[in-house]
């Protein structure tokens, strides 16, 4: 019988784990979609500069 609860307890823990990896996952593609979002606002930003500073050269 004590097996039995053991080895329960440990699916217990393992979906735990699942769960804890899940949200892991979830939160580090909320993280990189916004560094993806946040570096291609900056390089547009950037390139829109070297537009305006190429035609005030002209």
């Amino acid at each position: 019988m004590r097996k039995a609860k053991g080895k329960q307890s440990h699916v217990v823990s393992v979906s735990d784990d699942n769960a804890a990896i899940t949200w892991l996952i979830e939160f580090l593609g909320v993280i990189v979609s916004v560094v993806v979002e946040t570096l291609s606002f900056l390089f547009e930003a950037q390139h829109e500069v070297k537009a305006e500073e190429v035609r005030e050269k002209d």
